[in-house]
């Protein structure tokens, strides 16, 4: 069997709310799904304790070449958030080096800084608790066992 990465981008679309992403994705689906597919390729090394072989899959026709289960669909759909999240407060940076400050609604700007970068702070949190969960959950414990 095999994972079509339209099953993780869904799961990555209701976790964020971008007009500009939605608007691609009613307009495109092809040039959302090139886009998406940037993010995804981003989180899919800090899942590196997948049991799945994650670099099993076909990046042309969109599919990774294994069966992955819900729990690593929403992992890797939370990773992408996280690097979705890097991008926007990014952005945010980089529009006020670019203003006079008289120009920047610094209020307004820097409250939607501080909410995304706490945002991006409780999802890595979770994220990382679902990978470690995952681990615990996906760990040979009898081999473990037999040493001792």
């Amino acid at each position: 069997m095999s994972t079509p990465y339209c099953e993780i981008f869904n799961l990555f679309l209701f976790n964020i709310q971008d007009y500009l992403i939605d608007e691609m994705y009613d307009t495109s689906t092809e040039d959302f799904e090139i886009y998406a597919t940037n993010f995804l390729l981003k989180a899919i090394p800090s899942f590196n304790q997948c049991k799945q072989d994650l670099d099993d899959r076909d990046d042309t026709a969109r599919v990774f070449n294994v069966t992955l289960t819900l729990t690593e669909k929403n992992i890797l759909a939370n990773l992408m958030t996280l690097y979705w999240l890097v991008k926007e407060i990014n952005n945010i940076l980089e529009m006020r080096n670019f203003l006079v400050s008289g120009d920047y609604k610094a209020f307004s700007a820097a409250n939607n800084l501080k909410e995304k970068r706490l945002w991006y702070e409780e999802i890595s949190k979770d994220v990382d608790r679902q990978m470690t969960s995952y681990g615990y959950d996906n760990n040979n414990w009898s081999s473990f066992f037999e040493g001792a």
